[in-house]
């Protein structure tokens, strides 16, 4: 053996004997590093029960605290669907409304409602489901019981607001809930007869109708509000007497037409003898009104018609107006609210134009103890 190998020998066997570390070098496994597993999301609770029982004046449901059902939620039955299957979105399939209900007594896993309204016969097996605003009480508990668990955390009470204000102006199809029908009203005739000394005698002929339909056919649609209308004839023998009664002249006050209200669209739809809701200052009018939110807080609209209200300022048999106007909302009921009013307007007496000016209405409160008001027209 040479010298060489006999050198790489000797110093390989010091190294082993020295105890040097070796270096080990290790190949990665080829594929990607597997990802941590995320926690599972918290399951939603139900919003949608089933009747399980129905005494005199109450009913129990199928969840309780286990549902974080809580006293004072309201909740509204509709009819079994054909195949008896109780799941979530039954609300939205157009079942017939049968009643409503509010929660008294709740324990763990049922709970006692009141009956509030009733359209029909509460039935075992029928679903209740919560009402949109009981539903989001309840997820505002929700969250706010999370809270506890993380020392910052940010969260929106419903929904995001951009995606609620872009899904307010921008979406033109939206899921619906159907409301439930309500009809109330009385239909009269009446018959009035005035004889005084001097010749004068007055006879009318009546009909009264009194109105409180909500949610006409399924639908948005409302008819509320009072008439009188009457088929007179006066005469007198009195000259330069009005054969017009205070009778005939109170008649004219009256309000009642069709409203359209829908809390899923942005599109506010009046017609018959009303106020025009964003400026009521203005009297009523015998015509209409349209109006459209084109963000969650500005609303814009026009009306018009005949102005029959004789208790009114600016009144006149022969009047008409129509104008345009601006509405903003900001804040709640619960809080600072501010709801103010803009807009131009015309009058015309026998379809010639008699004054055009501008009126403003503002109103400022804070809860239900301090409220401000004004009514401007230039």
């Amino acid at each position: 053996m040479g010298i060489l190998p006999r050198v790489a020998m000797l110093v390989l066997g010091f190294c082993l004997a020295a105890g040097w570390p070796a270096r080990v070098e290790g190949q990665a496994p080829e594929g990607a590093m597997p990802v941590p597993a995320k926690p599972s999301p918290r399951p939603d609770k139900p919003t949608v029960f089933r009747v399980k029982y129905v005494g005199e004046g109450s009913v129990y449901i199928d969840a309780g605290r286990n549902a974080d059902v809580e006293e004072g939620m309201k909740l509204s039955v509709v009819e079994a669907p054909p195949d008896g299957v109780i799941a979530e979105g039954i609300q939205y399939r157009g079942y017939p409304h049968v009643a409503e209900l509010v929660v008294s007594t709740v324990s763990d896993s049922s709970a006692v409602c009141d009956v509030v309204e009733t359209k029909g016969e509460v039935k075992v097996g029928q679903a209740a489901f919560l009402t949109p605003e009981s539903a989001e009480t309840r997820r505002n508990s929700e969250q706010a019981a999370d809270q506890s668990s993380y020392p910052i955390l940010v969260t929106f009470t419903y929904g995001d607001p951009l995606d609620e204000e872009a899904r307010a102006t921008k979406e033109t199809q939206v899921v619906r809930l159907t409301p439930m029908e309500r009809f109330r009203g009385r239909v009269g005739f009446s018959y009035g007869m005035t004889s005084e000394s001097g010749g004068f005698t007055s006879r009318q002929l009546g009909l009264v109708i009194d109105a409180d339909m909500h949610n006409i056919g399924g639908t948005y649609w409302n008819f509320i509000g009072s008439w009188r209308g009457n088929y007179g004839r006066s005469d007198t023998n009195l000259p330069g007497a009005a054969t017009q009664t205070l009778t005939d002249l109170i008649n004219r006050t009256y309000r009642i037409g069709f409203t359209y209200t829908n809390p899923y669209s942005p599109v506010t739809v009046g017609v018959g003898r009303l106020f025009v809701p964003w400026a009521p200052s203005l009297s009523a009018i015998d015509g209409g009104y349209f109006g459209r939110k084109i963000t969650r807080r500005v609303t814009v609209g026009f009306f018009g018609g005949s102005t029959p209200d004789p208790s009114s300022w600016s009144y006149n048999p022969n009047q008409h107006i129509a104008g345009t106007l601006v509405n903003v909302e900001y804040g709640s009921f619960d809080h600072l609210r501010l709801y103010s009013t803009a807009g131009l307007a015309m009058t015309s007496i026998q379809w010639k134009v008699a004054r055009q000016f501008a009126f403003f209405e503002n109103t400022w409160s804070w809860k239900q103890y301090v409220s401000f008001y004004n009514s401007l027209q230039a």
